[in-house]
């Protein structure tokens, strides 16, 4: 992987009795585009905010540019765009002088990337935010989040509004933006068929823990589905080579497994005197396994 922008170290994030995150560790670095998987209340927005220094770990840290999250300066701070799953705009003000607000705390605006976003998206300039669609809104969002040409972009939820030619369009942008500027992108989304076009590694988070951290390319090409059925019950664990979950009951299972090389499938039917069947795995199959 090359240098990291986003350094997580063991954080864990508790509500009360709640647990949101539980030692959490990744890694991101320029041009990465992360899926953040999981289901609601896996933790997702928890961890975008611990990355911006929004959300103070109660163990552990993350890092960005190599700064605590917590104690970012201003110019570490101007180098993140965010945009959140319920969008924090100012609803009385017209969409033109809004821009013209956001705009004035940077530096490096970029005035005709917005502008061209916002006319290709089809955002009315002169009507007021809260008028607007909630696709626009978001879109709207967005737009605000890029304009200062962030480094690190964390997006939480960013396409859940968007129509499916908007979704496709805003996607397709972002794989530009990722790749023309070695930019560090992390988005949280329950559209699973998306990751499979843009992203290049997969973080998924179940109950607060990071249960999947891999090159989407490598979980495509060697994540596999075991169908087993047996003639007889089988044993609590079958001990198979590169397992990430079993689901055993009685003579019947399915083993999900990540390996280079294919299990040797007449062996293994031998050894269990049972009837072998594999499939190769894509990201949405894999991630429903586990979100089920």
């Amino acid at each position: 992987m090359t240098e990291a922008t986003i350094e997580l170290d063991q954080v864990s994030i508790r509500y009360r009795r709640h647990v949101a995150l539980d030692g959490v560790s990744a890694r991101a670095g320029a041009g990465d585009i992360i899926g953040l998987v999981g289901r609601n209340g896996a933790g997702k927005s928890t961890l975008l905010e611990a990355i911006a220094g929004l959300r103070l770990p109660d163990h552990g840290g993350a890092r960005v540019f190599g700064q605590n999250s917590a104690q970012l300066d201003g110019r570490a701070r101007h180098r993140i765009g965010l945009v959140f799953q319920d969008d924090e705009l100012f609803e009385w003000m017209p969409v033109w002088r809004h821009l013209d607000v956001v705009a004035s705390f940077y530096n490096n605006w970029q005035t005709d990337r917005v502008s061209d976003l916002l006319r290709d998206w089809q955002v009315p300039l002169d009507q007021r935010v809260g008028n607007l669609s909630r696709g626009q809104r978001q879109m709207l969002a967005i737009a605000l989040a890029l304009g200062h040409d962030p480094e690190v972009l964390l997006l939480d939820e960013p396409v859940s509004a968007l129509d499916p030619v908007a979704r496709q369009d805003f996607l397709a942008r972002l794989v530009d933006l990722a790749c023309d500027s070695e930019r560090t992108i992390v988005f949280s989304t329950h559209l699973i068929g998306d990751l499979e076009r843009i992203t290049n590694r997969l973080w998924l988070l179940s109950r607060g823990r990071l249960v999947i951290d891999e090159e989407t390319d490598q979980l495509r090409e060697q994540t596999r589905r075991l169908t087993i059925r047996a003639q007889h019950e089988l044993p609590d664990t079958l001990g198979l080579a590169g397992t990430l979950r079993e689901r055993i009951e009685g003579r019947n299972a399915q083993v999900i497994i990540k390996s280079a090389a294919e299990p040797d499938l007449s062996t293994l039917e031998s050894r269990l005197e049972a009837r072998v069947e594999m499939e190769r795995l894509g990201l949405e199959s894999l991630c429903l396994e586990y979100l089920a």
